[in-house]
């Protein structure tokens, strides 16, 4: 029996891990043909398994205090899928074991990191080995995609949503870096670009393969999703509809009331408006980004050979709109609920007279 590797791909969130973890799901059983095991047993992504299965106190967690299941329900499932998986890695006579959740970089402990390595010690063997893999990307791109999650799926306001971005990325990587070297050691450890993989031949998916020494060439691996921004004026809208007021004070207000009822279908259809890459950050506000990820940027260098620049060209967005978005707005008009539709007419107008 060969010596077994565990390659754990931890994200970072916004660098393309959904569109990962859903192509090595769908190509599981290519996969396993060349030596690669991505668990059947565990759903799509194992964002939630990596926090239930190896958290000390799981109700500390953001995920279960977000979750509307009882403790022992969770407990109960995620028992189970820990068994299914013990069988799973028993049976399986390949090398690789790739498992993917971003919940990996920001959701656990170094004692939780602990657990995570005491289990595949237990389950596969004496011999096996460590890959701990992990996706960076430029801090004013990675901040452009945070804010537009937390206003379309989080219902924050864009005020407080910049707010809350705005005081991240001081020391993030060195961390995460920190807290796996200790567990891993050093040698396991890979940080890799998320622009460079994006760019690279098949994507984000064919690079992973290629970092785990699988050559993608040897399997059809799909187009992966692109993660395309918003139009602006769908992100401003949306924001424009929470009630209440825009900068809600030391915690950041989440799952607000609307002005008017949007149901999942007109989300659906306002989320297909894609735009022009824009910033909500004004020119202070992305001096501060820079000046926060400096260290990080200095120590991705020094140790991954991975460097940003600031992207001058990357200025405070105007609310001059592109063609394509005004006239993917105008075609989407019709669809939604006529109450929407006519609050969007009035965002408009208020939009223009300012």
């Amino acid at each position: 029996m060969s010596n077994k590797k565990v390659h754990l791909h931890i994200g970072r969130p916004k660098t393309g891990t959904t569109s990962i973890q859903t192509t090595m799901y769908r190509n599981r059983r290519k996969l396993a043909s060349l030596g690669v095991l991505y668990p059947q047993s565990l759903p799509v992504s194992h964002s939630r398994f990596f926090v239930e299965s190896f958290a000390l106190d799981l109700t500390s967690k953001p995920l279960f205090r977000r979750s509307k299941q009882p403790l022992a329900e969770i407990l109960h499932r995620v028992n189970q899928q820990r068994i299914e998986l013990l069988e799973e890695l028993k049976l399986f006579k390949g090398q690789h074991i790739l498992l993917s959740g971003e919940s990996g970089s920001h959701q656990l402990s170094r004692e939780e990191i602990e657990n995570m390595k005491s289990f595949f010690d237990e389950s596969c063997g004496p011999n096996v080995s460590y890959h701990i893999l992990l996706y960076t990307r430029a801090p004013d791109s990675f901040a452009q995609s945070c804010i537009q999650q937390l206003v379309k799926s989080n219902r924050m306001t864009l005020e407080d949503a910049i707010l809350k971005v705005s005081k991240g990325h001081a020391g993030v990587y060195r961390s995460i870096y920190a807290n796996y070297a200790s567990v891993f050691g050093d040698a396991a450890i890979e940080f890799r670009s998320f622009e460079v993989g994006r760019a690279a031949p098949g994507g984000l998916s064919s690079d992973l393969l290629r970092a785990i020494g699988v050559a993608p060439e040897r399997i059809y691996i799909q187009d992966q999703r692109r993660n395309e921004s918003l139009s602006r004026e769908v992100v401003e809208f949306l924001s424009w509809l929470y009630v209440g007021p825009r900068i809600s004070g030391v915690a950041p207000q989440q799952g607000r009331e609307t002005r008017v009822p949007v149901s999942a279908q007109d989300l659906k259809i306002l989320k297909k408006v894609k735009g022009a890459p824009c910033n909500f950050l004004n020119p202070l506000e992305q001096t501060r980004l820079w000046q926060r990820f400096s260290d990080d940027n200095q120590f991705l260098s020094e140790r991954f050979g991975i460097t940003y620049e600031q992207n001058k060209t990357f200025t405070h967005s105007t609310t001059e709109s592109p063609p394509q978005a005004l006239a993917e707005l105008d075609a989407v008009r019709p669809k939604l609920d006529p109450h929407l539709a006519d609050a969007f007419d009035t965002f408009l107008h208020e939009r223009m007279m300012n």
